[in-house]
């Protein structure tokens, strides 16, 4: 007799639902909300949100959303579920010759806005789904994006008396199959050796500095990604630097900053540029509009001749090998206990 089947989220940051002003309003409402993104206290922070961040902040993101917003609506939540539905049929296609194993039933979910974790969590239960694998993708942890989806989880599960058997993924960032499958992209876009004007930039979303200072292992975990990378691609030294984008208040994050970054490498003698993100999973507002489009601006008007951003995994058959190498392995540490 078979298994019941085995589910399988995988998580993602979140979205709007379209690209309008209401819409990215009640987004950034349940994502800035939480004290997990914001280490400001509640008692301050929550004044600020609402009287000066609301109002008028989502206004000003619309064209932004606009100018990545496809006929399948945002691409973090399309890829998501394209990868999630190449996951479940190969997992499937392995089950066909192991009749023991499970059946699967892999759903994308983000942590903010839609599919929320709460309805994928349902239909999976509904599904008959006993036992759960959760994957955040997001290869290097932080208490800002990886625990925030564990603190979802424990609130849902909270109203429930009966808990399914759960096993978390709190990072991978050193996952050999990640790392061979971020080299490989770079590949497929960097054919030879770089010259002496060509530089790869690591760009990883950034992280106040009061969080890491604080203990979250983040920069850490990132400075390990890229290192093992650059091994890998047979770098050196002057060939790459890591940086991080995406700042946001007037509180110091992780530095340097891909933007400083960016504007000072023509006056170093680098007028080639490759930019790469390995702390996204799929391709979002922030490599899509930030770096794709707003970053290479500033490289070009300092400078440079050439600009190149590599696309994140997405949907690639190479980051649907990935999940399910990482799901296997969870099954076989869940088979050992």
């Amino acid at each position: 007799m078979k298994p019941s089947p085995l589910g399988i989220l995988l998580v993602n940051l979140g979205t709007p639902d379209a690209p309008t002003t209401t819409a990215i309003r009640r987004y950034l409402a349940e994502f800035l909300v939480d004290p997990r993104v914001v280490n400001i206290p509640q008692i301050i922070w929550r004044p600020i949100l609402y009287s000066f961040i609301l109002p008028f902040r989502p206004a000003k993101l619309v064209a932004r959303y606009n100018a990545i917003w496809g006929n399948e609506g945002a691409p973090i939540r399309h890829y998501t579920a394209i990868l999630a539905e190449k996951v479940e049929q190969s997992l499937n296609r392995q089950s066909i010759d192991q009749p023991e194993r499970n059946n699967f039933i892999v759903k994308s979910a983000m942590t903010y806005g839609n599919p929320s974790l709460k309805s994928c969590l349902a239909e999976l239960q509904q599904q008959g789904a006993q036992k759960l694998i959760i994957i955040p993708l997001f290869p290097q942890y932080s208490a800002s994006t990886s625990a925030a989806v564990f603190d979802k989880l424990a609130k849902i599960f909270s109203q429930t008396r009966t808990l399914p058997d759960i096993h978390f993924l709190a990072n991978y960032h050193l996952e050999p199959s990640y790392i061979n499958a971020v080299v490989n992209s770079i590949k497929r876009v960097i054919k030879k050796e770089l010259a002496a004007d060509e530089m790869l930039l690591f760009s990883f979303h950034g992280l106040p500095q009061a969080q890491a200072d604080a203990g979250d292992p983040y920069p850490q975990q990132c400075e390990r990604t890229a290192a093992a990378i650059i091994s890998q691609l047979g770098l050196r030294a002057p060939q790459s630097q890591i940086t991080y984008q995406s700042r946001f208040g007037p509180a110091a994050w992780l530095q340097p900053y891909t933007c400083d970054v960016l504007a000072d490498l023509p006056r170093q003698g680098i007028r080639k540029l490759f930019v790469v993100c390995p702390g996204f999973a799929v391709d979002c507002l922030e490599t899509l509009q930030e770096i794709e489009v707003e970053n290479r601006d500033i490289f070009m008007s300092a400078g440079g001749e050439s600009y190149t951003y590599i696309p994140a995994l997405n949907a690639d058959e190479l980051h649907s090998e990935v999940m399910v190498k990482l799901i296997n392995s969870q099954l076989s540490l869940a088979t050992a206990d």
